[in-house]
């Protein structure tokens, strides 16, 4: 197993198996991570899943100053925290007036 640096670099480059690996290591962490904060665990495998898409999507322009673990769990955070916020207004919209 590569550390992160090397993955990374790696997924930078278009590897697959790099971001496979990547995705392996800390798919399952993450998930028990965002569901901390959004209770569920289908909105946190979907937004674990998008997490990474995203990651893949931007892998070559992607610049992180810390480590890779702490750039996705922030990320996931603040994904999280969004969808979070997005539901409480969605609930303030289904409420009848009083």
């Amino acid at each position: 197993m590569m550390n992160d640096q090397k993955l990374f670099k790696k997924i930078k480059k278009g590897d697959e198996e790099a971001f496979e690996e990547l995705f392996n290591k800390y798919y399952e962490p993450l998930v028990r991570f965002v569901w901390g904060y959004v209770k569920s665990e289908a909105v946190a495998e979907e937004i674990v899943q998008e997490l990474f898409l995203k990651v893949w999507r931007v892998s070559t322009t992607l610049t992180i100053q810390s480590s890779i673990k702490s750039y996705l769990y922030s990320a996931g955070r603040n994904m999280s925290l969004n969808y979070v916020k997005h539901q409480g207004i969605d609930e303030l919209g289904k409420r009848s007036p009083a």
